[in-house]
Formats: C-alpha cells, sequence, structure tokens
C-alpha cells in the first residue's frame, strides 16, 4: 500500500534552512527522495527550494522554504503562511 491509495498523498512543512532540515531528517532516518530543487514558476524566487522526502514509516514529505517574494504574490493579494519570527514560536 502506498499513500495515494488511502487518499494521502503528501504533506509539506515549511524550514527557514532546508539543508539543516535535510540533515536532520537522514539523521533521523527518513530518506529524501532528491534535493533541495529550486522552486520554479509561480513558485519561483531566489533560494526559494523544495525537497521531497519519506519518514521512517512512509509517509510522504514536502520540505519547502521561500525565503523570496513568490511569483505569484505579484498578481494576487493572497499569500501563503509563512512563519513569522517571533510571533509564530
Amino acid at each position: 500500500i502506498i499513500p495515494s491509495d488511502i487518499g494521502l498523498q503528501h504533506f509539506a512543512v515549511y524550514t527557514d534552512d532546508i539543508d539543516e532540515t535535510k540533515r536532520k531528517f537522514l539523521e533521523a532516518g527518513g530518506k529524501v527522495l532528491e534535493g533541495p530543487n529550486e522552486m520554479l514558476g509561480r513558485e519561483g524566487g531566489e533560494g526559494n527550494q523544495f525537497m521531497y522526502a519519506i519518514t521512517p514509516w512512509g509517509t510522504f514529505v514536502e520540505l519547502i522554504t521561500y525565503p523570496s517574494e513568490l511569483e505569484i504574490e505579484k498578481t494576487t493579494p493572497l499569500r501563503r503562511w509563512k512563519p513569522q519570527p517571533g510571533k509564530d514560536e
């Protein structure tokens, strides 16, 4: 059985430091499929990256970081949630 068989494709987790998160994820027994990779298109921007990984128990996770404004934010007032230092801690 794979996650999509039960209706779950993956979930995403935001990180400020994708390389450090990758290191800790691997150290905890996870597997990184590839990346980090540059976000392209509407999610593109300097330093905006993602990578897919699998937890030790088999759940697919997308790790994302977007320190730069997303391209899509130039055309809409809507914003993707992003942690606010000191506010969301």
